[in-house]
């Protein structure tokens, strides 16, 4: 597949073929249909922050799932994604209780580097994904725990943004219950969110 790899830092997005691996236990491979460029992208590319290379960038994404490894009980074939930068094991103690944004078990949403990565160069070189995700790709494969089914009715060039804007907007508080409609109600990290069918809000003490 093709995807945009920064090998240097500072350096620019270099459009390559790498290939892309099947998806094992807890994994979802799916085709981007929307990415976003964030800041955070730039600011790595000239060097303000570190992070492991090579590397596709991205993590503002949106998709149709193709297919799912064992253990993938959330999300099946052709169902419409966001994908999640918080990308959490959901065993750990900040998962079970109620802080799953909080999570850094990277290696359980990660492979072990003895087995094969999830994306490599031509000459086996593995590739990094920028936040455990890499959106900036023809496919991604990723754990099942960073991504967030939508409607499929929903625009995904519109549920990449709203996702990510529409929370940026609103001060989220823990304990508090948030009630949303639409992709916004897919950032659940943060706050008890419900999702309704109906273009509601509704505020809550806890």
């Amino acid at each position: 597949m093709k995807a945009a790899v920064l090998n240097q830092i500072p350096g620019e997005l270099e459009i390559e073929d790498i290939s892309i691996d099947k998806p094992g236990p807890n994994e979802v491979l799916l085709q981007v249909v929307n990415a976003g460029l964030c800041h955070s992208d730039l600011h790595f590319m000239d060097a303000a922050w570190q992070t492991q290379l090579p590397a596709v960038m991205g993590h503002e994404s949106a998709g149709v799932v193709q297919a799912v490894g064992d253990d993938v009980a959330y999300v099946k074939p052709g169902d419409h994604i966001i994908t999640c930068l918080s990308v959490f094991c959901g065993n750990c103690d900040l998962c079970l209780t109620g802080r799953p944004n909080l999570c850094r078990n990277n290696a359980a949403v990660s492979r072990a580097d003895d087995v094969t990565p999830r994306l490599a160069k031509g000459d086996g070189t593995p590739v990094a994904q920028f936040a455990r995700l890499g959106g900036f790709a023809e496919e991604m494969l990723v754990h099942q725990n960073a991504v967030v089914k939508i409607r499929e009715d929903m625009p995904l060039d519109r549920a990449r943004r709203e996702s990510v804007q529409s929370l940026r907007q609103r001060k989220l508080s823990p304990g508090r219950l948030w009630l949303f409609s639409g992709p916004v109600a897919s950032v659940f990290q943060q706050s008890k969110v419900l999702v309704s069918p109906e273009p509601v809000e509704l505020f809550l003490s806890m």
